[in-house]
């Protein structure tokens, strides 16, 4: 093989294999076993006592209906310990809280981050047999409680994950987020049946207090930093798609992508610290899912995705066998940059809003983002207070 068509092979295959060929793998593994036999998804067994924590900075607008929805959960109240961390608020979210007598309200002046305010919460009632974790912003259907513990009746499961669903809203045309979160189900799906979910969303998860390890409070994304902690513990992490949590899509595209830069500098920190599960001697599957699901997807995709236009050209240009197929690729990956490049032309338009235009144009997006992210991680730029993604109210 010529040296000069080694990188379109390369990225080709990276880009392949993380969003194609491990998801349908997976499926073809779990369906010749027949899926997972030994699951326990009983919803009329004895029920865990909960801690419910919501940390809760600048939600003056959303946290009464965060707490009502909470409140109204199709769960025994004595079972229900709602706690809500509002460190650092000053937009009136602490006075907001306080109306509800039901509810622990902890609060400090100082904002120190997520993850302190996840501390602060998980040791505020240490008694309960599980902690639940959900982002103020999201809504709970009423039997998510019930549909997230249930699970926990294999003792092989140490942290269950709810299914974060988002809504069509916005003053710019966020469908790619709603796709991608779409497609991330799915895989979530396949990633349980086959050994266990490696990354449970912070919208909503839950775990047995039993594994509870304070995060270190320099952490830039609290959920990964969870989950993989409970698969280094010999646990699996259980996908609940009945327990879904929705909420509304980021307001614009710069929040979008403040977003998901956060998320991969976060990413990178989670993995370095992580490491030791990329040893397959040791961990075995969790080990593949560990490097498809969260290496390939975050350190070798978004540069994979950036240079495969690149690297079509100069495998074409380089005139190695065969010329077609690298002709070809060349004229597909040029086509799906222009389709990508006119979503973003065209995306406060309702032409950009159409998913032949916009799916590629978010594909892109993200990917850029995700490199953006790597880089302020790698130069120590991503703050642990990071700035969040406003969201419409209107529900």
């Amino acid at each position: 093989m010529h040296a000069s068509v080694l990188p379109f092979w390369l990225c080709n295959g990276v880009l392949f294999l993380a969003y194609v060929g491990y998801p349908l793998t997976a499926a073809l593994i779990v369906g010749l076993r027949g899926g997972r036999k030994s699951r326990v998804r009983v919803l009329d067994c004895p029920l865990p006592s909960v801690a419910f924590v919501i940390p809760a900075f600048d939600e003056a607008m959303v946290i009464r209906e965060k707490i009502r929805n909470t409140l109204s959960q199709d769960y025994p109240p004595e079972l229900l310990h709602v706690i809500v961390v509002t460190d650092g608020s000053t937009d009136g979210t602490p006075g907001a809280v306080a109306d509800f007598r039901e509810v622990t309200h902890l609060h400090a002046p100082e904002r120190r981050g997520k993850a302190h305010a996840m501390n602060r919460g998980a040791a505020a009632c240490r008694s309960a047999d599980v902690l639940v974790f959900s982002d103020a912003n999201t809504l709970l259907r009423p039997s998510s409680m019930r549909r997230l513990v249930a699970p926990f009746a294999d003792p092989t499961v140490g942290a269950v994950c709810g299914e974060k669903r988002v809504l069509e809203d916005g003053a710019e045309d966020l469908s790619g987020e709603r796709v991608y979160w779409g497609y991330e189900s799915l895989v979530k799906r396949l990633d349980a049946s086959l050994h266990t979910v490696v990354g449970a969303v912070g919208e909503l998860m839950a775990l047995r207090s039993a594994l509870w390890r304070p995060i270190p409070e320099d952490t830039l994304l609290d959920d990964l930093q969870v989950s993989l902690g409970v698969c280094l513990s010999g646990s699996r992490i259980e996908y609940a798609p009945e327990a879904s949590a929705t909420e509304l899509p980021s307001r614009s595209l710069s929040e979008e992508w403040e977003r998901k830069v956060r998320m991969s500098a976060g990413s990178c920190q989670a993995l370095g610290r992580f490491a030791s599960l990329l040893n397959p001697f040791r961990y075995g599957v969790l080990s593949i899912q560990f490097f498809f699901r969260k290496v390939m997807r975050w350190v070798l995709c978004p540069p994979a995705l950036v240079l495969a236009l690149p690297s079509s050209l100069l495998a074409f240009r380089s005139g190695s066998d065969p010329v077609s197929f690298y002709l070809s690729g060349l004229l597909a990956w040029s086509l799906f940059a222009a389709i990508a490049m006119g979503g973003w032309i065209f995306r406060r338009r309702p032409m950009g809003r159409l998913p032949i235009l916009h799916l590629p144009f978010y594909f892109f997006f993200m990917h850029a983002a995700a490199l953006w992210g790597m880089a302020r991680y790698l130069r120590r730029g991503q703050s642990v207070n990071w700035r969040k993604a406003e969201r419409h109210r209107s529900r």
